[in-house]
């Protein structure tokens, strides 16, 4: 059987061969006599059936996107929701923690009271003393001075005392504010201030010291009077000097009482203005070369007259 030169596909029931000789010798036809595709006939509209189910695809995928597209919103929601109470929970938590610190540091500076002893009144200090600070097994009396421990009982356990400064050369009341500061358990650090008053009292009276208890001079000349006087000292500040002025720690001579131009014997002050304190000291002046008492000029016209 020549295949190659068949016209038409051979058919096994014109042949006595076997279903392997067939199937090869059919191969081989094929090969020689390819056969045309077979076209496919073109449909310009879908068929109803086809139609309703592309709608029905079309809705099934529009229902997939709107369900894509609400979990995705559900989720933003759920995120936005998420944060939002996140962001109110911190801030609620801290103004919660702000007004703990804040209470805190309120009671604590209300606790940071000074126990005084009120039945010592206003201290005192010698005026000029020097501030002295002796060691102390308390830690809040270290800043304390010797002179004022018996006034002040009791301070805030663990606090920090500071004193303003006092100033004991200057005589009289003065303010003296304690500054107490503590740490709470937050690391703020609270504080109060206490104002006492401190009465800085001078009772060291000075030393004056004259050429003479007595002097004479002659009229109109005050010199020696001032000359008389050799020194006045302080025990605590020293030296005073003159001043017409009257100023403090200094001293100035009082002669109002004299009068240079009329023979006798009168007295001049030494006044010392010491912190408060006055201080005086008189001594004889006597005139000479100056006019005669008016007492004296009666009692001579007297004489005169009845000689």
């Amino acid at each position: 059987l020549r295949v190659s030169e068949l016209e038409k596909e051979p058919k096994k029931e014109d042949y006595n061969f076997s279903d392997e000789e067939w199937k090869k010798i059919i191969e081989v036809w094929k090969k020689k006599h390819p056969q045309p595709e077979e076209e496919k006939p073109v449909r310009l509209s879908p068929l109803p059936e086809e139609k309703d189910k592309e709608e029905n695809d079309d809705e099934e995928n529009d229902d997939d996107e709107d369900d894509v597209n609400f979990g995705w919103l559900k989720w933003l929601l759920i995120l936005l929701i998420v944060a939002a109470l996140g962001f109110g929970g911190f801030f609620a938590w801290k103004k919660y923690d702000e007004s703990r610190k804040t209470n805190s540091l309120n009671d604590l500076s209300a606790q940071l009271v000074i126990e005084t002893n009120q039945s010592m009144g206003i201290p005192t200090i010698e005026a000029g003393e020097k501030l002295t600070y002796s060691d102390s097994d308390k830690a809040e009396m270290k800043n304390i001075p010797d002179q004022l421990r018996n006034f002040f009982v009791s301070f805030p356990e663990g606090a920090d005392v500071q004193l303003s400064e006092i100033d004991t050369d200057k005589a009289g009341i003065q303010e003296v504010t304690v500054i107490i500061t503590k740490e709470d358990s937050y690391g703020q650090i609270a504080n109060n201030n206490q104002v006492f008053e401190v009465n800085i009292v001078d009772t060291k009276q000075p030393e004056i010291y004259l050429n003479a208890s007595a002097i004479e001079i002659e009229a109109k000349d005050a010199t020696p009077i001032e000359e008389n006087v050799v020194s006045v000292i302080d025990p605590v500040f020293g030296e005073y000097s003159y001043s017409a002025a009257r100023e403090n720690r200094t001293y100035y001579i009082e002669t109002s009482e004299i009068d240079f131009e009329v023979n006798g014997t009168y007295q001049a002050y030494v006044i010392i203005q010491d912190n408060g304190n006055e201080y005086r000291q008189s001594f004889d002046v006597t005139v000479t070369g100056g006019k005669k008492p008016e007492a004296e000029n009666t009692a001579n016209n007297v004489n005169a007259t009845r000689l």
